[in-house]
């Protein structure tokens, strides 16, 4: 079941600090993420936003939110399973990754295909020929090309341009 029309612009306003200027909300559902506060994990409600430019998994907190996000070009892969009454979805990147549980059951498939189809326009050539080689100056253009469109920022750009130049 898709979220109302009230509870996706709630959903937007909440998540409007973390959206950058432009940035269009795609789709969105609820679940239960895991998060970390003071070294402990917990789990809270959480949000994942389907954007134009990339992931977000959200979560309001007392006087805040914590926000990670996950450009289509660096996730590696997203993992979707579908229960009873509710599913789960994972996101995984280079060295991190995300777990959302208690997702409707009704959006698991519909927000994982949507973030598969994104991750294929941000990397085509995986998509049409698995094994294809792709030379370090090829990885550090697609990197300029997500930091000049405002997916990366400047620190996000350097950090995996190190990785790229540090393990060709």
């Amino acid at each position: 079941m898709a979220l109302s029309d009230g509870k996706r612009q709630q959903i937007e306003a909440d998540a409007a600090p973390v959206l950058m200027a432009g940035e269009q909300v795609l789709d969105a559902t609820t679940g239960v993420a895991e998060v970390t506060r003071m070294g402990t994990k917990t789990r809270r409600r959480a949000t994942i936003l389907v954007t134009d430019r990339r992931v977000i998994i959200f979560s309001k907190k007392l006087g805040g939110y914590d926000a990670q996000d996950y450009a289509y070009g660096l996730l590696t892969g997203v993992d979707h399973k579908k229960g009873i009454t509710g599913g789960h979805i994972n996101l995984r990147a280079s060295g991190d990754s995300a777990n959302v549980q208690q997702v409707q059951k009704d959006d698991v498939e519909r927000i994982a295909q949507l973030i598969r189809e994104r991750m294929a326009v941000a990397h085509p050539a995986a998509a049409a020929a698995p094994a294809a080689s792709v030379s370090v100056a090829d990885e550090l253009a697609k990197l300029a090309q997500l930091r000049d469109a405002g997916v990366l920022d400047a620190d996000e750009f350097a950090a995996q341009k190190a990785k790229l130049l540090l393990n060709p």
